[in-house]
Parts: C-alpha cells; structure tokens; sequence
C-alpha cells in the first residue's frame, strides 16, 4: 500500500516540529480515478509528532478503505493540534518591533 519511499509521516514531521505542535488525530483523503473521495480518520491514544506512530495511524486509516479502484489523490493530515510545550522556545514568541 504505502512503500518506503512514499512515506506521509516523514514529510509531515519537520513541519509539525518546525511550528512546534503535536498532533492527535490522523486523517487520509483518497481521490479516486472517477473523482469519487473517500475520508478515513484515526484519533491517537496520545498527542504527537512520531513519524512512525503518524504511518502506522495512515495505515490504519487505508485498511478501512476500499483500495479496489485506482487513485488519483492521496492525502495525509494530522488534526487536533496542539503547541508542544517541551518546545520552549516555540513559546517565546515576540512580535518584531520595527526601528521607525
């Protein structure tokens, strides 16, 4: 289903961990070849930004839809975010004061 190199939860991980959240809720988004979309999602027992625990939750969610036909789309989102507060500086946001 998903190989190695087309893995979503690497590709999403630097960007939750850039903005400084976690993530709760894995969901996936097929588009078929007729346009037809079909949605799965899969909320985690604990918050986070885990490639691993993200592709087993994608996987999960694949195995609860029909794969019979062929894809035009697939998309991965991780929802119910929340700021990382192990991240300090992620919370030391400041706004920029301009010198005029």
């Amino acid at each position: 289903m998903i190989s190695n190199e087309s893995q979503p939860g690497p590709r999403i991980v630097p960007d939750l961990r850039t903005k400084g959240y976690l993530g709760r809720t894995v969901g996936i988004k097929i588009r078929y070849d007729d346009f037809r979309t079909a949605t799965r999602d899969l909320t985690l027992e604990a918050w986070t930004a885990d490639p691993e625990q993200i592709l087993a939750a994608t996987r999960d969610c694949l195995r609860r839809t029909p794969l019979d036909r062929p894809m035009r789309l697939l998309g991965v989102r991780i929802g119910k975010r929340a700021l990382d507060a192990r991240q300090g500086a992620m919370e030391q946001w400041q706004q920029a004061v301009l010198p005029f």
